[in-house]
């Protein structure tokens, strides 16, 4: 079981619920199709969102030669958020200690990384709130590097320009390029973002998690040649998501069937979303699972239920593009 299950509260964060005057869900800020004009202004720290994703589509294409494997995916951030606080290393808070924020190895990681490509000697101190599970297909950890890069960028003055931010990002970790900025995107080889402007569906999102931590390199391991695929699935996808109504039924996971033989939990996950909504998938390489649902009231209704059955389990939003400025806590 994931230790921060009983270190707190279990956490049913449903994102904005208001309502327009006529009594319909109103879209939450996050939604919105692009990213706001970027006005941070000059400051001494910051303390940022840090959204997760899930993978609506994911094809294994092949096996590299240096061990990693080429994908085509689609992600699409959604409104769960880590939360992240980025400091000069001279602020004189950097000596306090919150209980509630930890120093991940990833983020150090793309501290040094980015230090490395500036050439400067000393490094920001950076610290993560999680509230996004651990090695559960979500993205966390690549998200808080992604953040902790646009930090740190922020805090020196954009000493880097956006591509050159992203290259660093890619030798961070293949999803890390893509939450600089989230959205949904079409995703190719290790992480390229080969469109990055897709639409973002407007629909509601439920999370289920069996309560299983899933190394992402023992599915890979698991996976078998036979489970490679071509990418149509994946452009038939991206083009589904381009009208008006997406076709769900093409939602689709290569990883789905390793990740069930190391993680049986996973098919009793399925099965328990799908009592709520036909569309459903494993989200990366697991073990959280997602339902896609058209209405509010329903994903509440099911995220409820499956609270209940002893899932961990969130309800909300996907994430349109954002800047720096759109993360600001």
């Amino acid at each position: 079981m994931y230790p921060w299950l009983s270190a707190r509260p279990r956490i049913r964060s449903r994102g904005p619920r208001g309502r327009n005057g006529d009594g319909t869900p109103r879209a939450p800020d996050s939604c919105h199709d692009g990213p706001r004009e970027e006005r941070v202004g000059p400051i001494d720290s910051l303390q940022l969102k840090s959204p997760a994703k899930i993978n609506l589509g994911l094809e294994v294409l092949r096996k590299r030669t240096d061990s990693f494997h080429d994908l085509s995916s689609i992600m699409l951030a959604i409104d769960l958020c880590d939360e992240v606080r980025v400091r000069p290393v001279d602020d004189p808070e950097n000596s306090e200690q919150h209980d509630e924020f930890s120093h991940s190895g990833l983020t150090e990681q793309a501290l040094n990384a980015y230090c490395s490509s500036v050439r400067v000697k000393t490094k920001p101190n950076a610290s993560v709130k999680k509230t996004i599970p651990i090695a559960a297909g979500l993205g966390g950890g690549s998200s808080n590097a992604a953040v902790v890069l646009s930090a740190a960028n922020h805090l020196s003055g954009r000493a880097l320009s956006d591509s050159e931010l992203a290259d660093v990002a890619s030798h961070v970790g293949s999803d890390v390029p893509f939450f600089l900025s989230g959205g949904c995107a079409l995703v190719a080889g290790r992480g390229d973002i080969r469109k990055r402007d897709l639409p973002i569906p407007k629909v509601w999102i439920v999370l289920a998690n069996p309560g299983v931590e899933l190394s992402t390199p023992d599915v890979f391991r698991e996976l078998d040649s036979s489970e490679f695929t071509s990418g149509a699935r994946t452009r038939v996808l991206a083009a589904s998501l381009a009208t008006e109504k997406p076709r769900w039924d093409h939602l689709h996971n290569g990883l789905q069937a390793a990740a069930e033989r190391l993680c049986p939990q996973i098919r009793e996950t399925l099965a328990a979303l799908r009592a709520h909504t036909p569309w459903t998938l494993l989200s990366g390489s697991g073990a959280t699972c997602f339902g896609i649902f058209e209405g509010e009231e329903s994903s509440l209704a099911a995220e409820k239920d499956l609270t209940l059955a002893g899932y961990w389990t969130w309800a909300g939003r996907p994430m349109g593009r954002w800047t720096i400025a759109d993360l600001r806590i």
